[in-house]
């Protein structure tokens, strides 16, 4: 407190300090509307010294519980001083204080002080209320705090005990503002916060004894120890440790009988710093968070204190729900219902925030929730994700709207992996390895850990890969060896799964330098075994180039030899096969490139001219062997025999390797060509999650046709087109009534282009596709969609006949006994008579040794 804010040094008031407090009682007692008369009748009185005596008395006034009458005085304070101009002139200019010296600073200071005491008076303390202040001084001077710290420290030097007692107050009120501020680096923050509570500890440590302390010591206590709960920087478990300690320390000071408002709180902090706890037994560190939670609800009930007991319940809640002791199931019941008692208090109307923080905890136990469905449990907790995105945004509370998508991807991951891999991308959006390591750990985990088994490794390397930056970020701000240890232990599950993605996506550089990076020992030699395994696998290596280069002999003589190594066809096949693939890219000679890629778009565009160009075509062993695995990519899809599931990866690891050889710029029409057939074998794809591979076929058929339009190429194009179709009706993200129509609109737009006389097999095959998207259609009349269904089909057949497309023929065949089967309109034993007939016709092709799964399905 700036000097001549505190108490007079001698118990002599002089005569003006009479006046101004006759004044002031004549303020605080006259009607409402008479404060600018009786203003007016006393001018000689109004100056500095007034505006001062008004402040602390207004502080007197606040601290006795008088808030009404606080508040009035504050708001007369800070009119008279802006009508006083008190340091008008240097705050109209543009200068900094690095401009000023002496009563310009001094002035500077004094003003920013006055309002900050004041705000805090008006806020009944409220942190947030001198943000608006902060930011108006941080504006003109970035450093203006330093600064500002500085000039109050240069104060203290000529401070009394009391008024020292006062400066320690600005710092905790300072601090207090500065540890929530939502500008600037929130680490940086955070340690100004801590900077101003341990200047203010010092300042109550060496006054200790004087009789009018008051409570300064615990209160400062409880702060500074509320700051290294949220502290960024540093060891997270050592910041607990510490937080933990000095909330004991406060404790000792204090009772529930002497001050019980600030026992509860410090009871209700210190459940949360347990319940975070790293160090120690888990079980007890619950135990006595739940503890804690409860002695701050024996003065903080609803009746006295309602939203400070539904903070408490809110977080013996989240106690609740990481419980050990006791049974799981019933401690989230309990869980639930401390939430939902928070929820009587904490309404969207008159706490936003709160509800949604609320919901967001809600969402956290449906989502492990044991009584009830779980399919119902886990609605409720998307719907809970929900709520509380609704309220807490990006922009107003980053890291709680960071967290809420890391927790709704949680709950998407088991059923929808693309919305969940999207929440998690989001929350890096925040929780970056050098902002919040531990939150980017755990997200980076979650994202990882679900696309590994999803088998989606470029995904599960972006999440774990993150999650590796902020283990190596936490090592760094340790501050013990233990504690690194420690977090190298944690560690390791991540550094295992991260090096093993990249080692099945066939980045083995990148693995290896991962594995170098992690320091582990064990999981180097472990990579370096493995990676020699398949560079001195000579056997598997010979066997994949004898596969490429016998694909060049045709489909014969390639099934054949796939047909005796059956065996050979397995997860090593795909990862050497994308090995080779990624040797011929680094071989492969530009104009080699520039001579296949007119080659391919020749074979695509007129086949007749191959035989003049062939005899040109420079043939080395790279050449050769990409040229295999552009026959072989397409070949193994085709395949009948073996794993049909790892025959489809084969094909998309040549056609990834393809892609990426011959790109859009280099040869379009067969990049193209690539993303189509790539989005037929991920269409069709057993390995990872059906919605995920949905999604990467549209996307590229969507690539594909950014080349390949109605008049380039109408006949691929309306293949494509009628692919594209065929996904969208199997779509599962995003409306299926949406998606349905989007299908049809495809199909319809083939059939303007690509007639019956002039591409038949494209016409049959969008006719087929509105069949059979009529005949699952949610929206429109049942009866006439089944109609439309049997319509489409029988015009099919005309075209796709047994003779020249016998196995899309019986699969027409099926469709309309489906068709004819549930059929509504007609008699109900003609339609069935009908449908068997339909489904008799079908087993002509679908016979038990060719289409065995065909004809056990058509036979039930």
């Amino acid at each position: 407190m700036a000097k001549g804010f505190g108490e007079p040094k001698t118990k002599k008031v002089s005569k003006r300090q009479k006046a101004y407090f006759k004044l002031i009682g004549k303020l605080l007692n006259c009607p409402s509307g008479r404060e600018q008369k009786i203003l007016m009748d006393n001018q000689h009185l109004i100056d500095a010294g007034l505006v001062k005596t008004m402040t602390i008395m207004a502080r007197k006034f606040a601290e006795e519980g008088e808030r009404k009458s606080a508040n009035f005085l504050m708001s007369i304070a800070e009119s008279l001083y802006e009508e006083l101009e008190l340091s008008n002139d240097f705050l109209n200019s543009s200068s900094t204080t690095k401009n000023i010296s002496g009563i310009a600073e001094k002035e500077y200071f004094e003003k920013f002080l006055f309002q900050m005491l004041s705000m805090t008076v008006i806020s009944n303390a409220d942190p947030k209320a001198i943000h608006p202040i902060l930011q108006t001084y941080l504006q003109q001077d970035p450093d203006f705090i330093q600064k500002f710290c500085s000039w109050i420290m240069e104060k203290m030097l000529e401070a009394t005990p009391k008024e020292a007692i006062g400066y320690a107050g600005v710092f905790n009120i300072l601090g207090n503002g500065i540890s929530g501020f939502p500008l600037g680096n929130t680490a940086d923050n955070l340690e100004g916060a801590i900077a101003c509570f341990e200047v203010a500890l010092s300042i109550a440590e060496k006054n200790e004894s004087a009789d009018f302390i008051g409570g300064l010591k615990p209160t400062t206590l409880h702060l500074l120890a509320i700051a290294y709960c949220q502290r960024i920087r540093g060891d997270e478990a050592e910041n607990i440790e510490l937080a933990i300690g000095k909330f004991a320390k406060a404790l000792e000071l204090i009772t529930r009988e002497t001050d019980p408002e600030l026992w509860g709180q410090i009871h209700n902090s210190l459940g949360i710093a347990y319940r975070d706890r790293i160090w120690g037994d888990k079980t007890e560190n619950i135990e006595l968070a739940i503890t804690n939670s409860k002695n701050a609800l024996q003065v903080r009930t609803r009746e006295e204190y309602p939203e400070k007991w539904a903070q408490t319940q809110m977080n013996l809640a989240v106690a609740y729900r990481h419980r050990i002791k006791g049974k799981k199931a019933e401690n989230l019941e309990l869980a639930i219902t401390a939430n939902q008692a928070a929820l009587k208090v904490y309404t969207p109307e008159k706490f936003a925030v709160e509800w949604g923080e609320v919901h967001l905890n809600l969402g956290n136990v449906y989502l492990h929730r044991i009584v009830g469905n779980k399919s119902e449990n886990l609605n409720l907790a998307i719907a809970s994700y929900k709520n509380a995105l609704r309220v807490i945004t990006k922009n107003r509370f980053p890291q709680k709207w960071a967290m809420a998508k890391m927790n709704l991807g949680n709950a998407y991951r088991d059923s929808k992996i693309n919305e969940a891999l999207a929440c998690y991308r989001a929350a890096f959006e925040i929780f970056t390895p050098t902002n919040f390591p531990q939150n980017c750990f755990r997200n980076g985990y979650n994202m990882g850990y679900t696309a590994f088994y999803a088998e989606l490794w470029p995904e599960a390397i972006e999440g774990f890969a993150a999650a590796f930056e902020a283990i190596k970020q936490s090592l760094d701000w340790a501050e013990s060896e233990a504690r690194g240890q420690e977090i190298q232990a944690e560690a390791i599950d991540v550094y295992e799964k991260l090096v093993t993605a990249c080692v099945k996506n066939g980045q083995l550089d990148l693995a290896k330098e991962y594995a170098t990076r992690s320091g582990s020992v064990r999981l180097i030699n472990k990579f370096v075994s493995n990676n020699q395994d398949l560079e001195l696998d000579k056997e598997a290596v010979d066997f994949c180039t004898l596969v490429l280069t016998t694909s060049l002999q045709g489909d014969e003589a390639l099934y054949q030899l796939l047909e005796e190594n059956l065996d050979k066809l397995d997860d090593k096949f795909v990862m050497v096969l994308r090995m080779q693939g990624e040797h011929i890219k680094s071989q492969i000679k530009p104009e080699q490139l520039a001579q296949l890629s007119n080659f391919f778009e020749t074979m695509l565009n007129t086949p007749e001219l191959l035989p003049e160009i062939e005899p040109e075509l420079s043939m080395d062993f790279s050449t050769a062997r990409l040229m295999g695995l552009f026959c072989f990519s397409s070949q193994i899809l085709e395949f009948t025999k073996g794993n049909k599931g790892t025959n489809i990866e084969i094909g998309i690891v040549g056609y990834e390797v393809l892609e990426n050889i011959f790109t859009r710029e280099v040869s379009p029409l067969y990049w193209a060509v690539c993303q189509s057939d790539l989005g037929g074998a991920y269409s069709n794809r057993f390995r990872g999650d059906r919605q995920s591979n949905l999604e990467k076929a549209i996307a590229c058929c969507q690539n594909a046709l950014q080349v390949l339009t109605p008049e380039s190429d109408p006949k691929f194009w309306g293949s494509i087109q009628t692919n594209l179709a065929t996904y969208y009706s199997d779509r599962i993200k995003g409306d299926r009534s949406q998606n349905q129509e989007k299908a049809i609109g495809y199909c319809q737009e083939v059939l303007e282009v690509c007639t019956r006389d002039r591409f038949p097999e494209q016409w049959g095959n969008a006719m087929r596709n509105l069949g059979v998207i009529y005949r699952e259609k949610v929206s429109g009349n049942p009866i006439e969609n089944i109609e439309k269904a049997i319509s489409y089909y029988k015009q099919a057949a005309q075209v796709l006949t047994f003779e020249e497309f016998p196995t899309d023929w019986g699969a027409i065949q099926e469709n309309l006994g489906i068709a004819y089967r549930n059929r509504i309109k007609g008699d109900k034993l003609d339609n069935l008579e009908q449908a068997i007939q339909y489904f008799h016709a079908a087993l002509k092709v679908r016979t038990r040794e060719d289409f065995p799964k065909d004809w056990v399905k058509t036979l039930s």
